[in-house]
């Protein structure tokens, strides 16, 4: 019952992330497992529970996409200077792939690391594997704007979906920027993405 409990969720996952149509169809299924083996559930991993009851709020709300984004906020009027990096992006992200410890205080150990990972969607500059946590890096030789962030979100609906491989049990984002503009900034918070700017010479730094 255990096995079966993993496979509905992640078929309802699944089609929670991509936005598919018989998403409460699946969710149907889970709900009568549910009904009729209570404890089978507690088979899955508490991330996955997690999970799963996000996707039950947005069902129960009427609301399936994928983030409640600030983004609804009103006009944004920004005036962000456009600032760009002293190296070009091929440059930047061998020079991280060389020196995986210019992650590492942002990730912690990484344990794989491999540039231009291929997904659905195109592939992610870079892909750190640490701690059984995925992270997507973009990096980005100017200003981040607002393409970031649906670029960003297809990457982590790309890996998400791959979850039930147990290669790794979350997804982040990091982003490595000259710069940010508000729409971006706001987006990729919603994101609970890890921004990073790039300074020159070459350095990474945390953005609160």
């Amino acid at each position: 019952m255990s096995s079966l409990a993993e496979a509905l969720f992640y078929r309802l996952y699944n089609s929670y992330l991509l936005q598919k149509s018989d998403l409460i169809d699946n969710y149907r299924m889970i709900q009568e497992l549910y009904q009729t083996s209570p404890k089978s559930l507690l088979s899955l991993s508490t991330r996955n529970i997690k999970r799963l009851k996000k996707v039950q709020e947005d069902i129960l709300e009427g609301k399936h996409s994928l983030f409640s984004s600030g983004l609804n906020c009103g006009p944004v009027v920004d005036i962000c200077k456009n600032e760009k990096t002293d190296k070009s992006h091929v440059d930047i992200c061998l020079e991280l792939a060389k020196n995986p410890h210019l992650l590492e205080p942002f990730t912690g150990p990484i344990n794989y690391l491999t540039l231009e990972y291929p997904t659905l969607f195109g592939p992610i500059d870079l892909m750190v594997l640490s701690n059984k946590t995925a992270y997507i890096i973009e990096v980005k030789t100017d200003t981040a704007n607002h393409a970031i962030i649906g670029q960003v979100t297809k990457y982590w609906i790309a890996l998400s979906l791959r979850l039930s491989i147990n290669h790794y049990d979350e997804v982040r984002i990091i982003t490595a920027c000259p710069g940010y503009d508000k729409i971006a900034l706001i987006g990729l918070k919603d994101l609970n993405a890890i921004k990073l700017k790039i300074s020159k010479p070459f350095s990474l730094h945390i953005l609160k």
